[in-house]
């Protein structure tokens, strides 16, 4: 399990993971300055394909970083969903904690969505878990909580038949091999060659 109290209780760097996968999964992000609660918030377009004319959705993304103690995020925890969406003329809201929301938030955000025209959203901590441990995020994972991400051992993801996308240990890299040779055979090889000097 990735443990999210690696990152610094102040939270910038958990907003910048936050970024980061944002930036990962193909949207345009950026910072909107402090909200009213006191922190940065994030803002992000999500564009949205059409046949006949493309279009794009504004979400704003607060980050709450409640590990260090463990609680879910609470209402006092959040500013107003639907005033800060109108002072950023966003459509969309996602709420994103390193614990889990309580339920008197997922309820808030229930009403929201269903009452007041705003898509909502939130991502816990199994959700960014999941996310990061999706090959494509392994260097984020790696570089936002390399202890709890090292544990892992080795993981090996097939790009194709006989190329992988591998991780140990922090090392991040490709694995090719020959027509009717399965990775597994060289793993062996690969950590001698990372943790032993000058083997050859």
């Amino acid at each position: 399990m990735l443990d999210f109290k690696e990152l610094p209780v102040s939270g910038d760097d958990f907003e910048l993971l936050v970024r980061e996968l944002l930036y990962n999964k193909g949207l345009e992000v950026y910072w909107s300055g402090k909200g009213p609660d006191g922190g940065k918030d994030l803002l992000c377009i999500e564009k949205q394909d059409s046949y006949f004319k493309a279009s794009s959705k504004r979400w704003l993304i607060q980050c709450k970083h409640n590990a260090h103690s463990g609680k879910a995020v609470g209402k006092g925890d959040l500013d107003s969903i639907v005033d800060s969406c109108a002072e950023h003329n966003a459509t969309g809201y996602l709420l994103v904690c390193s614990t889990y929301p309580s339920s008197s938030i997922v309820k808030r955000l229930e009403e929201v969505q269903n009452n007041k025209n705003i898509t909502t959203f939130f991502w816990d901590y199994r959700f960014l878990e999941r996310e990061l441990l999706k090959p494509e995020n392994w260097s984020l994972a790696n570089i936002f909580m390399p202890k709890s991400f090292a544990e892992y051992g080795w993981r090996i993801s097939a790009i194709a038949p006989y190329f992988w996308h591998a991780s140990y240990d922090g090392n991040i890299f490709y694995i090719a091999a020959r027509m009717g040779t399965n990775c597994d055979y060289y793993l062996k090889c690969i950590l001698y060659i990372i943790f032993i000097p000058n083997y050859n």
